[in-house]
């Protein structure tokens, strides 16, 4: 059976061609150049695989090199001339022809050969060495200046100078709230009250001057008056004096409609005996009528309400630009005044709703992640032993706290409290040149002297040596919380 070759096939394809041929003897027709001559190791692969297959093959090609690379594998080689197969069967002669090899080419073929497998077998493999270490949580703290004047920053460890930006914005609104307060304004009961002295002084009572009832009902007087001492009978008796004025309720309502009665004078305490006021007829004409008022809260309400939805939809802008500048936001950092604020009624206006108008500025200071991340990375650098390093960037967590915050000098101060993680520095050019040419044990008592957890992996698995060459040493350390 023959089997052509194309001339830029490769190996792997050969072998498989070959893999589904059921006949036991087969024959490579190989063109001149072909890329399965371009290496002994095609060949020696070749060789294996038809072993392992149970196949015979031989060689027909006009090569020279490939007729020498193939004799010295072993392959019976045959020199024909090849043409690409046609629709038509076609067939070669049975005579073989048998090329004869000088001694000084096998000779020199297996030199070449052996060379090849001591390079590749110094050069070729690679190993893998991972490496696990502990790393450990450290915590730092440190100093920054942020100031409008500088245009990058100042590493000078522990205190640190960046540079910032003052943003701002102005957004507006109006909005419609509910009167929440209720005031009656229906009429107030009125009447008249004789008020009795009986001590022996003149007591002048000022316009609305209160009345309490036994009801707890509060009236309060229209006008001023002087109610004259006392005076005493010929029999000795106290005769008090008597003035009427003229009152009316504290509140409108109808619950001050109340019938005669005696009333105290809170303005004058302890003497309720002697100095009081009674009514001889009822209390007339109070009347309700409520409605809605707007109060003083209604009014503070309205404005914090409108305060709170602009400063977050402020917020929320000046946050997006901070991240698409990869600055900093800190609601810290954060100042708001208020430019305008009117409302459509005033405290204790008859309103069953009223309308509230708010524009409000928003200062922010930003400075830049990038410039952070300096000043954070050299106070880590100054921060750490010679034989730790910084790992785990993603892990590490910032908190700022203010100090000091002047929007008009374009000036803050802020305290960085860092958490960070560090591992011991492998120098790993170093460790390479030690484990080159090391067999494993060799290099097993090496690290076993400064590492107690590795794991080492060669490649090919059965060669158990480390390559010439340092690049083909690979080396990982996994550091672990």
């Amino acid at each position: 059976m023959r089997l052509f070759v194309d001339q830029n096939e490769e190996i792997t394809s050969v072998i498989s061609k070959i893999k589904r041929i059921k006949e036991k003897k087969i024959t490579l027709v190989v063109p001149t150049g072909a890329v399965l001559f371009s290496s002994v190791i095609n060949l020696k692969l070749l060789k294996d695989q038809a072993k392992k297959l149970g196949k015979e093959i031989s060689i027909l090609t006009q090569d020279k090199e490939g007729i020498n690379l193939a004799s010295i594998c072993g392959f019976p080689v045959y020199h024909e001339s090849i043409s690409q197969p046609q629709k038509e069967k076609k067939t070669f002669s049975r005579k073989k022809k048998t090329i004869k090899i000088p001694k000084g080419v096998i000779i020199g073929g297996f030199s070449i050969l052996f060379l090849l497998i001591l390079l590749i077998y110094l050069f070729f493999p690679q190993v893998e060495l991972t490496i696990d270490l502990p790393a450990i949580e450290t915590e730092g703290e440190f100093e920054i200046e942020l100031t409008s004047d500088l245009r990058k920053p100042v590493l000078s460890y522990p205190s640190y100078k960046i540079p910032i930006k003052i943003y701002e914005k102005i957004a507006e609104e109006k909005k419609e709230f509910k009167s929440s307060g209720e005031k009656d304004i229906g009429n107030k009961a009125k009447g008249t009250i004789i008020i009795y002295n009986k001590t022996g002084e003149a007591q002048p009572l000022i316009k609305d001057t209160q009345f309490l009832s036994k009801e707890g009902l509060i009236f309060k007087s229209t006008h001023f008056v002087l109610v004259p001492p006392a005076t005493v009978s010929p029999l000795g008796d106290v005769i008090p004096a008597q003035v009427e004025v003229q009152v009316e309720a504290l509140k409108p309502g109808e619950q001050y409609n109340i019938p005669p009665t005696r009333f105290t004078i809170p303005g004058l305490p302890g003497r309720e005996e002697v100095i009081f006021g009674i009514s001889k007829a009822n209390m007339e004409g109070g009347s309700s009528k409520k409605v809605k008022i707007v109060t003083q809260e209604d009014l503070i309400n309205a404005e914090n309400d409108l305060k709170a939805l602009l400063s977050q939809k402020l917020k929320e802008e000046l946050e997006e630009e901070a991240r698409k500048k990869q600055e900093l936001f800190l609601e810290e950092l954060l100042e708001e005044e208020i430019l305008t604020h009117l409302a459509s009624k005033q405290a204790e206006e008859e309103a069953e709703n009223f309308e509230y108008f708010l524009k409000l500025k928003l200062k922010n200071i930003r400075f830049s992640k990038r410039d952070l991340e300096k000043v954070i990375a050299d106070f880590i650098s100054n921060s750490l032993a010679q034989d730790r390093e910084r790992v785990f960037k993603e892990k590490e967590e910032k908190e700022f706290k203010i100090v000091e915050t002047n929007f008009k000098e374009g000036k803050a101060k802020l305290i960085s409290r860092l958490k960070y993680f560090t591992g011991k520095k492998i120098d790993k050019a170093s460790l390479r040149k030690k484990l080159v040419s090391l067999t494993k044990e060799e290099a097993e008592e090496l690290l076993d002297k400064e590492f107690t957890s590795y794991e080492l992996k060669f490649f090919p698995s059965f060669l158990k040596r480390f390559p010439l060459a340092e690049p083909s040493i690979k080396i990982k350390v996994n550091y672990k919380l």
